[in-house]
């Protein structure tokens, strides 16, 4: 199935969720972090000149403000059809990702309609700050698969790549893991230059990409982490009570014993371990942000949320290279009888 036509029955497949919402029995507001500086008249200027750990996200939500500000139409109206607009977007790209990895794909429209059933249920379990993150990851891998899947790291792929990681801010663990991921395709780029001992002009740029997403961010992330950690009694104890959030909270027994150096010499260990396993295996950069959104759950359940993206990317490419087989085979099959 071409992707046009994917776009179209991704189209007809939002419809469920327009239904909850226009029914009421689902809805999405604004959170208070965007309503405080907002009923306060402030600009997404003045908050990221202070260094608010939610500038981004005020920056994110304050067109849908100014909109509903001009139209008159109450502003969790317009980020309810925001986010309907997001689940369809999300769709989408997960798609166009599976594409740049293998140019062959196509799929069946009992996949796509498993896909949206899977990421409508999510956004329905979920608020909807986090369907920013959703979409946010989604334009994030995309842009880093074509980095890492073919020769060239298109102009075009610049402002989807910063957008992405802008609309991961919505969440402290979701941005880390967005930064994480950036990190691993530039040094999985790296490990390629240095075994074709071929410098490559799209990493040059990439690189330069990195930096400047990086640097523009870092005092904000450090920030908003910085304050999670306070918010939680701050020092080693404030950490292992960030854990109680995610799936991490059985691991905090077994945290405990650790101190902070030990248990950061352990998680390097392990994670080197891990990316040495992985590096082995068909597909390892999608296994690489599997495992890092899947770590990055340890510490909240919206984080966890995020493995969906790589998980269902994994298995588009899976299927699609699985059903070509299938077809070659019946192919060969019936080219012999």
């Amino acid at each position: 199935m071409k992707i046009k036509k994917t776009s179209l029955l991704s189209l007809v497949l939002t419809l469920p969720l327009v239904i909850v919402v226009l029914l009421d029995l689902k809805s999405f507001y604004i959170w208070s972090q965007i309503l405080d500086p907002w009923s306060r008249m402030e600009t997404p200027a003045a908050l990221i000149a202070a260094l608010n750990p939610h500038a981004l996200r005020y920056t994110l939500v304050y067109p849908i403000l100014i909109l509903s500000e001009l139209s008159g139409i109450d502003y969790n109206i317009i980020f309810s059809g925001t986010v309907i607009f997001l689940l369809y977007q999300t769709g989408r790209y997960i798609f166009k990702t599976a594409v740049i990895i293998d140019s062959r794909f196509s799929s069946s429209k009992f996949v796509i309609i498993i896909i949206y059933v899977i990421l409508t249920a999510l956004f329905l379990l979920m608020n909807g700050r986090i369907s920013f993150a959703f979409m946010g990851y989604t334009l994030l891998l995309y842009s880093s698969v074509q980095v890492v899947y073919t020769d060239s790291f298109k102009l075009s792929g610049l402002p989807l790549m910063i957008l992405g990681v802008v609309m991961c801010s919505v969440s402290s663990g979701v941005i880390v893991s967005a930064i994480a991921t950036l990190a691993a395709t530039f040094i999985l780029e790296l490990i390629t230059i240095l075994k074709k001992r071929k410098l490559k002009w799209s990493i040059l740029y990439f690189f330069f990409v990195f930096l400047f997403v990086f640097f523009s961010i870092y005092d904000f992330v450090l920030i908003g982490i910085s304050k999670n950690l306070l918010f939680y009694g701050g020092g080693y104890s404030g950490f292992l009570a960030m854990f109680d959030h995610g799936f991490g909270r059985v691991l905090i027994p077994l945290l405990s014993l650790f101190n902070v150096y030990s248990l950061i010499s352990t998680i390097v260990i392990v994670f080197v371990i891990l990316i040495l396993a992985i590096s082995k295996m068909p597909d390892p950069f999608l296994l690489g942000t599997i495992l890092i959104t899947i770590t990055g759950g340890a510490f909240g359940m919206s984080t966890l949320s995020i493995s969906i993206i790589p998980l269902l990317v994994y298995f588009l490419c899976r299927y699609s290279a699985n059903a070509t087989h299938t077809k070659r085979y019946k192919k060969q099959n019936s080219e012999t009888s």
